[in-house]
C-alpha cells in the first residue's frame, strides 16, 4: 500500500525592506497530485517557491512535510524535493551528460547508480540525443527540459516547478505537460505559473495568488462553475468592435469573413443594454477567462 504525501503550509508571511508583503499569511494544504499555482508577475509565487526549497527565509509560519515542520533540519527535507528554477543557473561549457552527472554527486547519489539515474531522467525528458552536447549549444527549450532533468533526479516525492514550459514550442509543451502528469502517482507536484494553458487540463486543484494572498483554491471544474456567468460571446461587425474597443474587457478575437468579427468578453457586469445591442450570447469561461476577469477584470461575485 503506498504512503500518502502531505505539504502544510501554514501561515507563511515574507516582507522585503520592511514594507513590501511578497507573502501575506498564506494558507495552503497539498496532498498527492499536480497543483497550479497562478498569478501575475509579482504575486508572490516564486517567493513561495523559494521558501519552500530553503533558498529565502521566511518570516513567519511553518510548513509542515507529512506532520514535520521542514524548517528543523531543511538539510534533510531538500532530498525530498526536486526543483525546477524559472531562470538558467546552468554551466555552460559542461556538456549535458557532465552537468547532470554533478547535480546526482550534489544530492548524494552513489556513483555506481549515477549512469543508470542519468540515462532515466535523460529518457523521461527526451534529451538522450543531447547527452554528450554542450549547454551553451542548446535551444532555450533545451535548457528548459535540462532543468526539469535535474528536478527529477532522484525520483523526489515533491516536485516545484517555476514555468516549467517556458520557451517551449507548443508540441513541447504539450509533451511536458504529459511528463508531469504522467509523474503524479503518490507525489505533489506544485507548478508556479502564469500561463493557464500550463495548468487547466493536468492540475487537481488550482491556487490563484495575488499580492502575497491567496485569492482562490479550488478544483478547475468548481472554479470554472462559480464563475459561469462572467463569459458572452458574439458576432460582431468591425464597425461595432471599434466601437466596443476599451469599453469591455476582450479575451478573444478572431476575424470570420471581411465584415464580420468574432468576439468574447468576461465580465459579470456587462450593461444588459450592451448585451442586447451587440447581440451578446451566455458562454461558458476557460480558466484564462476567470483568470483575467479575477486578476484584471471586475471580480465582485
Amino acid at each position: 500500500m503506498s504512503l500518502q504525501t502531505n505539504l502544510e503550509i501554514i501561515g507563511i508571511s515574507k516582507i522585503y525592506d520592511k514594507t513590501i508583503k511578497a507573502l501575506d499569511n498564506v494558507n495552503l494544504s497539498f496532498n498527492s497530485g499536480v497543483y497550479g499555482i497562478l498569478g501575475p508577475n509579482g504575486a508572490g509565487k516564486s517567493t513561495l517557491f523559494k521558501i519552500l526549497t530553503g533558498i529565502v527565509e521566511r518570516d513567519a509560519g511553518n510548513i509542515l512535510y507529512n506532520g514535520k515542520s521542514i524548517f528543523k533540519d531543511i538539510e534533510n527535507f531538500k532530498n525530498n524535493f526536486g526543483y525546477m528554477p524559472q531562470n538558467e543557473n546552468l554551466y555552460p561549457d559542461l556538456s549535458v551528460k557532465q552537468y547532470l552527472r554533478y547535480i546526482c554527486l550534489l544530492k548524494g547519489i552513489k556513483d555506481k547508480s549515477i549512469s543508470d539515474e542519468i540515462k532515466r531522467v535523460l529518457n523521461l525528458t527526451d534529451l538522450t540525443v543531447k547527452e554528450n552536447n554542450k549547454i551553451n549549444s542548446l535551444s532555450g527549450g533545451m535548457k528548459r527540459r535540462l532543468l526539469l532533468c535535474t528536478a527529477l533526479i532522484n525520483d523526489p516525492s515533491l516536485l516545484f516547478l517555476d514555468e516549467p514550459t517556458a520557451g517551449l514550442d507548443p508540441k513541447q509543451k504539450a509533451e511536458v505537460r504529459n511528463l508531469i502528469s504522467s509523474l503524479m502517482e503518490n507525489k505533489i507536484i506544485l507548478i508556479s505559473s502564469h500561463l493557464t494553458e500550463d495548468i487547466e487540463n493536468i492540475a487537481k486543484e488550482v491556487v490563484f495568488i495575488d499580492s502575497g494572498r491567496v485569492v482562490l483554491k479550488d478544483s478547475t471544474n468548481k472554479i470554472l462553475r462559480y464563475y459561469k456567468n462572467i463569459c458572452f460571446e458574439s458576432i460582431i461587425s468591425k464597425e461595432d468592435y471599434h466601437e466596443l474597443q476599451g469599453k469591455i474587457p476582450i479575451s478573444r478575437v478572431s476575424q470570420i469573413s471581411n465584415d464580420k468579427i468574432y468576439i468574447r468578453v468576461y465580465d459579470k457586469n456587462i450593461a444588459k443594454e450592451v448585451l442586447s445591442k451587440y447581440s451578446f450570447q451566455a458562454a461558458n469561461p476557460n480558466l484564462e477567462e476567470v483568470y483575467l476577469y479575477i486578476f484584471e477584470g471586475d471580480n465582485n461575485v
